[in-house]
Protein backbone atom coordinates (compact mmCIF):
# COMPACT_ATOMS: atom_id res chain seq x y z
CA UNK A 1 0.00 0.00 0.00
CA UNK A 2 1.53 3.34 -0.96
CA UNK A 3 2.22 5.67 1.89
CA UNK A 4 0.63 9.02 1.89
CA UNK A 5 2.60 11.82 1.45
CA UNK A 6 2.82 13.99 4.27
CA UNK A 7 6.65 15.62 3.86
CA UNK A 8 6.95 19.35 5.90
CA UNK A 9 7.17 21.07 1.76
CA UNK A 10 3.50 19.54 1.19
CA UNK A 11 2.94 20.91 4.18
CA UNK A 12 4.23 24.20 3.68
CA UNK A 13 3.34 24.52 -0.25
CA UNK A 14 -0.85 23.53 1.14
CA UNK A 15 -0.47 26.57 4.07
CA UNK A 16 0.56 28.80 1.60
CA UNK A 17 -2.83 28.57 -1.01
CA UNK A 18 -4.45 28.56 2.39
CA UNK A 19 -3.30 32.12 2.78
CA UNK A 20 -3.89 32.79 -1.30
CA UNK A 21 -7.57 31.22 -0.43
CA UNK A 22 -8.22 33.58 2.38
CA UNK A 23 -7.37 36.63 0.87
CA UNK A 24 -9.65 35.92 -1.66
CA UNK A 25 -12.05 34.86 1.03
CA UNK A 26 -11.78 39.02 2.08
CA UNK A 27 -11.09 40.41 -1.40
CA UNK A 28 -13.86 43.60 -1.39
CA UNK A 29 -13.04 44.51 2.40
CA UNK A 30 -8.96 44.05 2.05
CA UNK A 31 -9.30 46.16 -1.58
CA UNK A 32 -11.42 49.00 0.68
CA UNK A 33 -8.73 48.82 3.94
CA UNK A 34 -5.38 49.08 1.39
CA UNK A 35 -6.38 52.30 -0.63
CA UNK A 36 -3.74 54.61 0.94
CA UNK A 37 -0.11 54.57 0.55
CA UNK A 38 1.44 53.63 3.56
CA UNK A 39 4.05 56.03 5.32
CA UNK A 40 6.96 53.53 5.06
CA UNK A 41 6.48 54.01 0.83
CA UNK A 42 9.01 56.59 2.04
CA UNK A 43 11.97 54.52 2.11
CA UNK A 44 11.10 52.86 -1.24
CA UNK A 45 11.11 56.47 -2.29
CA UNK A 46 14.54 56.73 -1.54
CA UNK A 47 15.52 54.27 -3.44
CA UNK A 48 13.72 55.73 -6.71
CA UNK A 49 15.98 58.22 -7.16
CA UNK A 50 18.85 55.98 -7.36
CA UNK A 51 17.01 54.26 -10.50
CA UNK A 52 16.97 56.06 -14.18
CA UNK A 53 14.37 53.42 -15.56
CA UNK A 54 12.60 52.01 -12.84
CA UNK A 55 11.98 48.46 -13.76
CA UNK A 56 9.73 47.43 -11.14
CA UNK A 57 8.67 43.56 -9.40
CA UNK A 58 5.69 44.08 -7.32
CA UNK A 59 5.62 40.88 -5.03
CA UNK A 60 2.70 39.91 -3.31
CA UNK A 61 0.85 43.17 -5.30
CA UNK A 62 -2.00 42.58 -3.61
CA UNK A 63 -4.71 45.05 -4.94
CA UNK A 64 -2.27 47.18 -6.97
CA UNK A 65 -2.08 49.95 -4.71
CA UNK A 66 1.89 50.70 -4.91
CA UNK A 67 0.67 51.58 -8.24
CA UNK A 68 -1.18 54.50 -7.50
CA UNK A 69 1.67 56.03 -5.71
CA UNK A 70 4.72 55.00 -8.01
CA UNK A 71 2.11 56.94 -10.51
CA UNK A 72 2.32 59.98 -7.72
CA UNK A 73 6.15 59.78 -7.53
CA UNK A 74 7.55 59.20 -11.47
CA UNK A 75 5.00 61.79 -12.75
CA UNK A 76 5.47 61.41 -16.61
CA UNK A 77 8.45 59.26 -16.11
CA UNK A 78 7.99 55.88 -17.82
CA UNK A 79 8.35 52.86 -15.78
CA UNK A 80 7.52 49.04 -16.50
CA UNK A 81 5.84 47.34 -13.73
CA UNK A 82 4.61 43.79 -13.13
CA UNK A 83 2.58 42.81 -10.45
CA UNK A 84 2.82 39.06 -8.88
CA UNK A 85 0.03 37.38 -5.98
CA UNK A 86 -1.17 34.27 -5.04
CA UNK A 87 -4.75 35.40 -4.87
CA UNK A 88 -6.66 34.90 -8.14
CA UNK A 89 -9.19 37.29 -6.55
CA UNK A 90 -7.02 40.66 -5.91
CA UNK A 91 -5.61 40.32 -8.40
CA UNK A 92 -9.30 40.76 -10.41
CA UNK A 93 -9.11 43.28 -8.78
CA UNK A 94 -5.91 44.83 -9.25
CA UNK A 95 -6.89 45.01 -13.62
CA UNK A 96 -9.53 46.36 -12.56
CA UNK A 97 -7.77 49.23 -10.22
CA UNK A 98 -5.17 49.80 -13.00
CA UNK A 99 -5.99 48.01 -16.43
CA UNK A 100 -2.68 49.41 -18.18
CA UNK A 101 -0.41 47.29 -15.74
CA UNK A 102 0.50 43.99 -15.62
CA UNK A 103 0.11 41.40 -13.37
CA UNK A 104 0.59 37.51 -13.18
CA UNK A 105 -0.39 35.22 -10.55
CA UNK A 106 2.39 33.29 -9.22
CA UNK A 107 3.24 31.35 -6.14
CA UNK A 108 6.38 33.54 -4.91
CA UNK A 109 8.22 30.97 -3.24
CA UNK A 110 8.78 29.16 -7.08
CA UNK A 111 8.44 32.11 -8.73
CA UNK A 112 11.22 34.36 -10.83
CA UNK A 113 10.65 36.64 -13.19
CA UNK A 114 12.17 36.31 -16.83
CA UNK A 115 13.44 39.67 -17.54
CA UNK A 116 15.45 41.45 -14.68
CA UNK A 117 14.06 43.95 -12.66
CA UNK A 118 16.02 47.10 -10.97
CA UNK A 119 13.84 47.35 -7.63
CA UNK A 120 11.53 44.80 -6.09
CA UNK A 121 9.17 46.30 -3.41
CA UNK A 122 8.03 43.25 -1.49
CA UNK A 123 4.97 44.51 1.07
CA UNK A 124 3.53 42.28 4.01
CA UNK A 125 4.35 39.25 2.17
CA UNK A 126 7.17 37.62 4.11
CA UNK A 127 5.29 36.91 7.28
CA UNK A 128 2.63 35.07 5.49
CA UNK A 129 5.02 32.55 4.74
CA UNK A 130 4.67 29.32 6.88
CA UNK A 131 8.29 28.20 7.18
CA UNK A 132 11.94 29.50 7.57
CA UNK A 133 12.64 27.69 3.92
CA UNK A 134 9.85 29.10 2.41
CA UNK A 135 11.07 32.84 3.23
CA UNK A 136 14.34 31.89 2.86
CA UNK A 137 13.38 30.72 -1.15
CA UNK A 138 11.44 33.85 -1.68
CA UNK A 139 14.27 35.89 -0.79
CA UNK A 140 16.45 33.33 -3.13
CA UNK A 141 13.90 33.79 -5.86
CA UNK A 142 13.97 37.91 -5.40
CA UNK A 143 17.36 38.05 -5.52
CA UNK A 144 17.53 36.01 -8.51
CA UNK A 145 15.27 38.77 -10.25
CA UNK A 146 17.41 41.33 -9.93
CA UNK A 147 19.59 43.07 -12.13
CA UNK A 148 23.40 43.31 -10.52
CA UNK A 149 23.19 46.76 -8.45
CA UNK A 150 19.34 46.63 -8.42
CA UNK A 151 17.61 46.97 -4.79
CA UNK A 152 14.79 45.57 -2.85
CA UNK A 153 12.82 47.33 -0.25
CA UNK A 154 10.14 44.99 2.01
CA UNK A 155 8.30 45.17 5.00
CA UNK A 156 6.93 42.47 7.19
CA UNK A 157 4.47 43.40 10.05
CA UNK A 158 5.78 43.84 13.29
CA UNK A 159 3.87 41.81 15.62
CA UNK A 160 6.09 42.96 18.87
CA UNK A 161 3.88 46.15 19.27
CA UNK A 162 1.07 46.03 21.64
CA UNK A 163 -1.72 45.49 19.16
CA UNK A 164 -0.22 42.40 18.26
CA UNK A 165 1.69 41.10 21.35
CA UNK A 166 -1.26 39.36 22.61
CA UNK A 167 -1.53 36.96 19.66
CA UNK A 168 2.81 36.15 19.88
CA UNK A 169 1.83 34.80 23.32
CA UNK A 170 -0.40 32.56 22.19
CA UNK A 171 1.25 31.47 19.45
CA UNK A 172 3.82 29.97 22.58
CA UNK A 173 1.04 28.93 25.01
CA UNK A 174 -0.57 26.42 22.18
CA UNK A 175 2.83 25.02 21.10
CA UNK A 176 3.58 27.31 17.17
CA UNK A 177 6.19 29.65 18.73
CA UNK A 178 5.88 33.16 16.70
CA UNK A 179 3.52 31.67 14.30
CA UNK A 180 0.16 33.59 15.01
CA UNK A 181 -3.40 33.31 14.10
CA UNK A 182 -4.51 37.02 13.34
CA UNK A 183 -8.63 37.74 12.52
CA UNK A 184 -9.61 40.39 9.90
CA UNK A 185 -13.15 41.51 10.83
CA UNK A 186 -14.32 37.82 12.40
CA UNK A 187 -14.05 36.65 8.75
CA UNK A 188 -10.85 34.51 8.51
CA UNK A 189 -7.98 33.82 10.48
CA UNK A 190 -4.64 34.68 8.69
CA UNK A 191 -1.65 33.02 9.08
CA UNK A 192 1.06 35.41 10.37
CA UNK A 193 4.54 35.00 10.98
CA UNK A 194 5.82 37.62 13.75
CA UNK A 195 10.11 37.75 12.02
CA UNK A 196 12.53 39.76 13.90
CA UNK A 197 14.99 42.01 12.40
CA UNK A 198 17.74 39.76 13.29
CA UNK A 199 15.79 37.28 11.51
CA UNK A 200 15.16 39.00 8.16
CA UNK A 201 19.01 40.48 8.55
CA UNK A 202 20.23 36.53 8.40
CA UNK A 203 17.81 35.49 5.91
CA UNK A 204 19.07 38.64 3.28
CA UNK A 205 22.85 37.66 3.52
CA UNK A 206 21.54 33.95 2.95
CA UNK A 207 19.85 34.85 -0.05
CA UNK A 208 23.00 36.50 -1.36
CA UNK A 209 21.83 40.73 -0.37
CA UNK A 210 24.69 42.73 0.47
CA UNK A 211 24.41 46.74 1.86
CA UNK A 212 21.33 44.89 4.04
CA UNK A 213 19.46 47.53 6.39
CA UNK A 214 16.89 46.76 8.63
CA UNK A 215 14.88 48.46 11.30
CA UNK A 216 11.93 49.41 13.53
CA UNK A 217 9.50 52.07 11.78
CA UNK A 218 5.78 53.45 11.77
CA UNK A 219 4.27 56.15 9.50
CA UNK A 220 7.37 56.34 7.37
CA UNK A 221 9.63 57.35 11.14
CA UNK A 222 12.43 55.21 12.17
CA UNK A 223 10.90 54.46 16.20
CA UNK A 224 11.35 52.01 18.54
CA UNK A 225 10.55 48.51 18.21
CA UNK A 226 7.42 48.27 20.61
CA UNK A 227 6.08 51.83 18.42
CA UNK A 228 6.64 50.08 15.14
CA UNK A 229 4.26 49.08 12.87
CA UNK A 230 6.54 47.82 10.11
CA UNK A 231 9.95 46.31 9.77
CA UNK A 232 11.57 47.80 6.94
CA UNK A 233 14.36 45.96 5.60
CA UNK A 234 16.66 48.08 2.26
CA UNK A 235 19.00 45.64 0.33
CA UNK A 236 21.43 45.71 -2.72
CA UNK A 237 22.11 42.70 -5.21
Amino acid sequence: MAKRNNSSKDTTASLRQKVAADYDAIVADWDQSRQAAWGEFAFLASLLGNTKQPHILDAGCGNGRLVKWLDEQLGKYNYSYLGVDGSAGLLARARVNFPKQAFQQADLAVFQTDTKCNLIACIAVLHHLPSAEDRLKVLQNLHASLADGGQIFLTAWNLWQPRYFKYVLESYLVGTPRDCKIPFQNKIDRFVHACTASELLSLAEQAGFSHIEVFPAAHGERVSWWRARNLVMLATK
